[in-house]
């Protein structure tokens, strides 16, 4: 029988509203409506539209919703998102949808232990312990081992048992984050940004998922939400740039002229960090004064920096890998074929593809592997591939 809900869940899966989804399907808004609610029940050709519509099996729809895996109130959505219910329901949907995909790869592979949530342990520990933000993002940056350039940053957060993705995200977030119920981490990052403001996103997020674990966000005022938004930016800031080094680097690099963006460029090199969050390091140690923060700011805008600064299509932009790192091993090591795991799922891969931001070409080197195991098919994955 046709499940209302599982057709509300895909269509917030692809951003839709009911009139969007509507007009794709030539028939009312109000159909839309009684088909998710039950009042009506969609006739075989219009249900077969919605699965190409979805890239979904015609059976899909008869299945069960996806588990709830996330609260609502766990999700750190930036403020120009956190009003907006559809964004909200949206991300939420999503989530779960990603997480429940998640879980049916973790029964292939042997994940390696979760380090992370050791890691948010310890800083549960130094929060409770009034320790300072930058003595907390020290820690974390120590005991995730990021090398001097961070370079490696998204390998070492996806490592440590984060599961980040990338996608189009409707509204103003740039990127968010959450724990699942069952204590997986997930930062979804926005597209169209430069590799150093991806990697300013990612540990603002990771902030975020160490700092705010136990915060139940939609019981905060407009100030509390700020102050978690500032402590995720300071924690980003002292964990890409460590104090110890950073000041030593800033007057080897930058010299005198510290108002001049220009003279960020080298330890933007240096660093994979933007000019700008170069500079707001740099002041927040009080490194420049007041009158050269504002000069600061007025040539970044005279010379066209606020979006693109120099170096941003010169430093190569780094994708997630975990997931298709998991893919990987288990589809070479045929511990179940591409189209069983397609059959099962009732999905097809470009369905796969839109849920994990796999191109489509990804799959095609796996679709002549007929080789057929169950469950109980384990495989390790080593610490390289997660």
């Amino acid at each position: 029988m046709f499940n209302g809900q599982i057709l509300r869940e895909l269509r917030l899966l692809n951003g839709l509203s009911r009139d969007e989804l509507a007009k794709k399907m030539e028939m009312s808004e109000q159909s839309i409506w009684q088909f998710e609610t039950g009042h009506a029940q969609p006739k075989l050709e219009t249900q077969f539209r919605l699965s190409q519509i979805f890239n979904v099996n015609f059976e899909y729809f008869e299945g069960d919703s996806s588990k709830i895996s996330f609260e609502r109130s766990a999700i750190a959505f930036r403020n120009a998102d956190a009003t907006s219910k559809k964004t909200i329901s949206v991300q939420e949907v999503y989530l779960n949808t990603l997480n429940r995909y998640v879980n049916y790869l973790e029964n292939y592979v042997l994940m390696p232990d979760n380090f992370i949530d050791n890691l948010s342990d310890k800083v549960l520990d130094l929060v409770i312990s009034k320790a300072s933000i930058s003595d907390i993002a020290y820690i974390a940056r120590k005991e995730l081992n990021i090398s001097d350039d961070n370079s490696d940053l998204m390998f070492k957060i996806e490592k440590s048992g984060v599961y980040v993705i990338e996608r189009m995200i409707n509204g103003a977030a740039d990127a968010y984050s959450a724990w699942s119920k069952d204590f997986k981490p997930y930062i979804v990052l926005g597209r169209e940004k430069s590799s150093v403001r991806r990697n300013f996103d990612l540990a603002h997020e990771l902030g975020h998922i160490l700092l705010h674990k136990m915060v139940d966000f939609d019981s905060l005022t407009k100030e509390e939400l700020q102050k978690c938004e500032d402590q995720a930016n300071l924690f980003a800031s002292c964990f890409l740039l460590p104090e110890y080094r950073f000041i030593e680097d800033f007057k080897t690099m930058v010299g005198t002229k510290v108002s001049n963006p220009d003279s960020y460029i080298r330890m933007k090199k240096q660093y994979n960090v933007s000019i700008q969050a170069l500079e707001y390091r740099a002041y927040k140690l009080k490194l420049l004064t007041p009158a050269q923060n504002s000069y600061f700011y007025r040539l970044i805008t005279k010379k066209n920096y606020k979006i693109i600064e120099p170096l941003d299509k010169e430093i190569p932009l780094k994708l997630p890998g975990k997931l298709k790192s998991i893919l990987d091993v288990i589809l070479s090591n045929e511990l179940i074929s591409l189209e069983q795991m397609l059959t099962e799922l009732r999905v097809n891969s470009d369905f796969f593809c839109q849920l994990f931001s796999i191109d489509s070409e990804f799959f095609d080197k796996y679709r002549t592997n007929q080789n057929i195991s169950d469950l109980s098919n384990i495989i390790h994955i080593n610490s390289r591939k997660f």
